[in-house]
């Protein structure tokens, strides 16, 4: 058998149909899949009163991510949404800027001065297609793909916790292997990919944080979390389920879920508001995209209010999910990202996105970030304004 590419005579956005035919939509519940990794994440919370395991889990996750922040020092091209920063605005300095040298983990953009926040942390979040538990898979992209990727920053400082979303379609450098999993080269591919080139559990979730810190200029990634969306069900009613106000006309699929009524939604119902996209309202994207987003504010508020009521949930979710999850998490560490969490402030503008452009490509889409949005969604999140920038 020749070692040809894992993609060759094949579209590479389908390369998991290597070893089994995929039987889910690629349109699989995406926000949903964010907040049950969310929930994933928060829970070793039934630890969270124990000092000493925060202090210890703290201390384990800054040193995972090492001592620099991103390297802002040089921004690249391809913004699609105004002209890209002057030289000496977006780091590196002209003549005329360099009499103020700055300190490490500081850059200069458009005549601001920003240096990186100390007290944060970048969880990787990633909802996994695939049906079967979480095991190693023998054979590249047979693995699955990361449909779902957003980062989960906790900033203690400001007690914020923020949640970026980042197009699976994104052209990005990841690494790619052959159909063995022998290195190949690194390559421009939907980042979804880099997920599928690896072993289906630990060796994918690296090779996805690997791309998304190049793709956030080397920004420190202190832990991975991904999980298989077969568990969101599961999840929307271990936390009791979810309230919403239903927007648009969903009778035909629930008699229950009319248009306007208020009403707590349970299992398949939580599914079928933020996935229905044709048969109901305008038919649009973007009228999903505001139900999933209302659905998302809510879950996570809802679980925090049930982890505080009650601490032994967090157990019971964390063994529920322990077979559609794969972290690097410990309980030492999830202690401390409880405890942080549930202090933390999240509300409709915590959730960001990446901006971007979506083309076609040759069968598929393609979405390009703008670089300029990219730069400045960084510094909003990941640095603070000094005041004597001067």
């Amino acid at each position: 058998m020749s070692e040809e590419p894992i993609w060759e005579g094949m579209e590479p956005s389908r390369i998991h149909k290597v070893k089994k035919k995929r039987k889910t939509s690629r349109r699989v519940l995406r926000i949903l899949a964010a907040a049950a990794i969310v929930l994933t994440v928060l829970a070793g919370s039934v630890f969270a009163g124990y000092t000493a395991l925060v202090s210890t889990g703290k201390s384990e996750l800054f040193a995972r991510g090492g001592e620099n922040g991103p390297d802002l020092g040089q921004k690249r091209s391809g913004g699609t949404d105004g002209e890209i920063p002057a030289e000496g605005e977006s780091g590196t300095d002209t003549a005329e800027t360099a009499v103020q040298p700055l300190e490490p983990g500081s850059v200069r953009y458009q005549g601001e001065i920003y240096r990186y926040k100390e007290d944060i942390i970048t969880i990787l979040c990633l909802g996994i297609d695939r049906e079967d538990d979480m095991e190693v898979s023998e054979t590249a992209g047979a693995g699955g793909q990361a449909d779902t990727i957003f980062l989960l920053v906790l900033d203690s400082s400001d007690q914020k916790l923020t949640l970026i979303s980042v197009s699976r379609d994104t052209m990005t450098e990841i690494e790619t292997r052959d159909l063995y999993g022998n290195y190949l080269q690194n390559s421009t591919a939907q980042l979804a990919l880099a997920y599928a080139y690896g072993d289906g559990r630990e060796e994918s979730c690296q090779l996805t944080a690997d791309a998304v810190s190049n793709l956030f200029y080397g920004l420190p990634i202190h832990g991975y979390c991904a999980i298989n969306m077969e568990a969101i069900d599961l999840l929307n009613d271990m936390v009791g389920g979810v309230e919403v106000t239903i927007r648009d006309d969903f009778s035909q699929v629930d008699p229950s879920m009319k248009e306007g009524t208020t009403m707590v939604l349970k299992g398949h119902q939580a599914t079928t508001y933020v996935r229905s996209r044709s048969s109901v309202g305008d038919g649009t994207n973007e009228g999903r995209m505001n139900r999933q987003k209302e659905y998302l504010l809510g879950f996570i508020n809802q679980a925090k209010s049930r982890l505080k009521e009650d601490l032994t949930l967090p157990l019971s979710v964390y063994q529920t999910l322990s077979q559609y999850m794969v972290t690097n998490i410990s309980v030492n560490e999830a202690a401390y990202l409880a405890a942080t969490a549930l202090d933390c402030e999240f509300t409709a503008d915590s959730i960001r996105n990446v901006n971007g452009t979506t083309v076609q490509g040759s069968l598929y889409a393609e979405y390009y970030v703008d670089e300029d949005a990219l730069y400045e969604l960084i510094l909003d999140v990941f640095y603070e304004k000094l005041d004597d920038a001067g």
